[in-house]
């Protein structure tokens, strides 16, 4: 039985049509629904035969993928954070505590920290400046901000007994934010993604933080990366 329907939504400042058969996305995306809107930028539907392959909460986060190159925008598996308008994401592996990191910085900064996304926020490229914007797609905390930050920092997150921040040459970590990237399949939108990912490396500083789960773990990672003011 096809029981077709239809969302509009906004993400990084685009707009997105999603055709889709269950309420449970519909809930999933709801404060990102737009009608103030006069045409689509992107257009996603999703089959029966992929939802049969995955949830179709992640077959439409796979579509929309796939075409977000197109504009010089691609989905990060990070958590990302802001203070004073400046967004700082956190990388690593699944378990390795980046939950647990971005939860510190609320304790320490209060209201002053907002969480924009805590899974999968789309990095976009505006005007040379990359920002960081929040998704319905965050993660089983349900941690997101329908915001856009730009980025201050690519924070790439390890387990410590001690507290220390270092900052780290692009081209040494092309490998670990290639793991934290999503991939399209078509070549061409694959290529503008890594075309996308070396100019994010060049203008966005990239730091490794060992880190314990004490709040001097916040205060000493916002210390390293922190924009000097004019």
């Amino acid at each position: 039985m096809n029981n077709k329907r239809k969302m509009v939504i906004c993400l990084a400042d685009f707009v997105v049509e999603v055709n889709h058969q269950y309420s449970a996305l519909q809930k999933q995306c709801e404060g990102y629904k737009t009608e103030d809107y006069s045409e689509v930028d992107l257009s996603v539907c999703i089959e029966p035969e992929d939802i049969h392959k995955e949830a179709e909460s992640l077959a439409a986060y796979r579509q929309i993928g796939e075409g977000l190159p197109a504009y010089d925008a691609l989905i990060l598996h990070a958590a990302v954070v802001a203070v004073d308008g400046w967004g700082y994401a956190f990388l690593a592996p699944s378990g390795t505590g980046k939950s647990t990191h971005v939860a510190l910085w609320r304790k320490f900064f209060g209201e002053k920290a907002i969480i924009v996304n805590g899974d999968k926020p789309i990095v976009r490229r505006r005007n040379g400046v990359f920002y960081a914007y929040g998704t319905p797609w965050c993660g089983k905390e349900g941690w997101q901000t329908n915001m856009g930050v730009p980025l201050a920092g690519l924070c790439f997150l390890h387990r410590g007994t001690t507290n220390r921040i270092a900052p780290v040459e692009g081209g040494s970590v092309v490998s670990a934010l290639l793991n934290q990237v999503y991939r399209p399949r078509d070549r061409a939108m694959l290529k503008d993604t890594l075309d996308l990912l070396e100019d994010l490396l060049k203008k966005v500083p990239c730091y490794a933080l060992w880190c314990d789960r004490t709040l001097e773990a916040a205060q000493v990672a916002y210390g390293g990366m922190v924009k000097d003011e004019d």
